[in-house]
């Protein structure tokens, strides 16, 4: 869980800082952000799954300036009305691209390339590796690749993702803390490999022997390449996750 920051002075919260997913936050006003004055400038980052009990179940701005670029605000909880879910206040919004938020809940999607959605296709709050927790996007999110390289500090002043994955990949950036697609790792092994129940993965695996995926609930799941010189058994209420390349190669 990430604290929300409140205050009057000038914020920056940024894609690869520590404060880049800021969830599972409850608060009056301002789940996540509650602004009295000054500014906050929001960039690459996730704020979702943050509770208001009066007003902004995400953002609050009293009288602030709350800027957003290449960031996810979407699926918080405002408990006095559902159009202040995610933004709400008097004080000045600007979206400058590259956003993605909900439909009809307070954020403007005014900038270039930002995205009103009733769902920006987020896992949960959960280590997706790194050292803190974030919201990885699922496969067919509206965030994904929704800044090109060059734009919006995409590949200049952002460099990684919250867990330290590189940005950009496959030439642009997406919104929010996680970059999707980004393989972690590469797994050899000479004897049998076994994905779980609950387990997940996001890498290569080259195995000299076969690749299993147990039955389970909830189920394993795998984004990246397999090759199996034997065999590749899929068993019942699992889900293969498809990459930009993905494939499984039995040689």
């Amino acid at each position: 869980m990430q604290k929300a920051p409140v205050g009057s002075d000038d914020l920056t919260i940024t894609g690869n800082g520590i404060a880049n997913t800021i969830s599972d936050n409850t608060a009056g006003d301002g789940g996540a952000i509650r602004l009295p004055g000054g500014s906050v400038t929001v960039t690459g980052s996730t704020i979702s799954g943050n509770t208001a009990g009066d007003d902004g179940g995400g953002v609050f701005s009293d009288f602030g300036t709350i800027n957003s670029q290449n960031s996810i605000i979407q699926n918080n909880d405002d408990k006095s009305t559902p159009t202040a879910d995610d933004c709400d206040g008097t004080g000045a919004y600007k979206f400058l691209g590259g956003n993605v938020v909900g439909v009809g809940t307070g954020c403007p999607a005014t900038g270039p390339d930002d995205v009103a959605t009733a769902d920006a296709m987020l896992g949960p709050l959960q280590n997706n590796g790194g050292a803190t927790e974030t919201h990885a996007l699922l496969a067919g999110s509206p965030a994904i690749n929704i800044t090109a390289n060059g734009l919006r500090d995409c590949g200049t002043a952002i460099t990684t993702d919250q867990i330290g994955k590189p940005r950009p990949f496959d030439g642009a950036c997406d919104a929010g803390a996680f970059e999707f697609g980004v393989k972690s790792f590469v797994f050899l092994a000479d004897e049998l490999v076994k994905i779980t129940q609950n387990k997940e993965s996001d890498g290569d695996i080259h195995c000299n022997n076969d690749i299993e995926f147990g039955k389970g609930t909830p189920p394993g799941k795998h984004t990246g390449d397999l090759t199996a010189v034997d065999d590749v058994m899929i068993k019942s209420n699992n889900t293969m996750l498809k990459n930009r390349e993905w494939m499984i190669n039995l040689a």
